[in-house]
Formats: structure tokens, C-alpha cells, sequence
């Protein structure tokens, strides 16, 4: 896989996971998609300048820099000369005005951009026609509501996004304060 397959696969899994979503939620999430990656934190080799974390392929970012991107800047950081992360997670962890935005959890270890070797979805998200490994559709993360789901109950998604935050309206204010990227 290229890396522009690799975008094009981020973007349709992005559609894929709104579409799960949306099923789950009370509110009409809007079709624009923003993704939040992880805070991942490279162990290995030097150390960046204070208040940096090290992303895949060394890079230097501020945590800020992982919030609320586009699918190509999200993709660009994902893509480290011809390898990615394993596999990708993909839910919704909250709205903006204008967007949905989906949170990223990948793979720590970076792999060649082979689709024969990445992680395989869930059996029925699996489309042969179609297919978007390394991502994995994951829907919505619903923190100790997991027991209490009947299989017809919707949620809000302000509910969902201030029991997820831990700080209650934190995620909130900060998913609608940032710019997207």
C-alpha cells in the first residue's frame, strides 16, 4: 500500500466509524471528521525540547499538535517512510460545532505498509472490496455504560464525552476552543 492508499483508508474507515456511531447517539453528528492521534511518547534514542512528545519517525510535536486534524495531517504523521502502526482503532470521542471528531489508539511499533501483515477488523466490518487495514472501527467508547446497554438504547454524546473526560466538561470545552488543523 501507498501512502495516498493509505489516506484513502483512514478516510473511509473515518465514514465507517460515523456510521457506527451515529446509530449509537442521540444527536445528528456531523459528516466533517476531525482525528485526534495519541499522545504517543517514542522511549527510544533522545529526548525533544521541553513539553514535546516524540511521534512515530523521531518527530517532535506538541501535544496540541495531535488534536483535531484533517485526514491527510493525521495520515502524514501515521506514515513513516513506507511503515505505519500494526493497527489503528478509530471511535468517536466527541463533536464541535462543525465535526465529529474520532480518536486514534494505535500500535507503539511501526510495520511495513502491507496490508497482508496489518491487523484485521472485527469479522463484520471486514469488507474484501474494500478494505482499510490497519484501521478498526471501533464506534464509541462507552465507559461503565457497557453493562447497561439494552442493544436499542442511544446515548447523548455530551453525556458519553463528559463521563470519558474524567474532568467532566473538560473534554468538551477543549474539543470546541481548538482549531482544526
Amino acid at each position: 500500500m501507498d501512502k495516498r492508499e493509505f489516506h484513502r483508508r483512514l478516510e473511509r474507515a473515518g465514514k465507517r466509524v460515523l456510521h457506527v456511531a451515529q446509530t449509537w447517539v442521540i444527536e445528528e453528528l456531523p459528516t466533517s471528521l476531525l482525528y485526534n492521534l495519541p499522545p504517543y511518547d517514542d522511549p527510544q534514542g533522545s529526548r525533544g525540547p521541553s513539553g514535546t512528545v516524540k511521534f512515530f519517525g523521531g518527530r517532535f510535536l506538541m501535544p496540541e499538535d495531535l488534536l483535531l486534524l484533517s485526514s491527510r495531517r493525521a495520515a502524514d504523521l501515521l506514515w513513516v517512510d513506507g511503515r505505519v502502526p500494526g493497527w489503528v482503532d478509530i471511535s468517536v470521542v466527541g463533536i464541535n460545532a462543525n465535526s465529529t471528531v474520532l480518536g486514534l489508539q494505535c500500535q507503539a511499533r511501526l510495520e511495513p505498509a502491507d496490508e497482508t501483515r496489518l491487523g484485521q477488523d472485527l469479522h463484520e466490518y471486514v469488507d474484501k472490496n474494500d478494505p482499510v487495514e490497519p484501521f478498526r472501527t471501533r464506534g464509541l467508547s462507552l465507559p461503565g455504560l457497557i453493562q447497561n446497554i439494552s442493544g436499542t438504547e442511544k446515548f447523548s454524546i455530551g453525556k458519553i464525552m463528559a463521563l470519558r473526560g474524567g474532568g467532566g466538561l473538560g473534554v468538551v470545552t477543549l474539543i470546541s476552543k481548538a482549531r482544526p488543523k
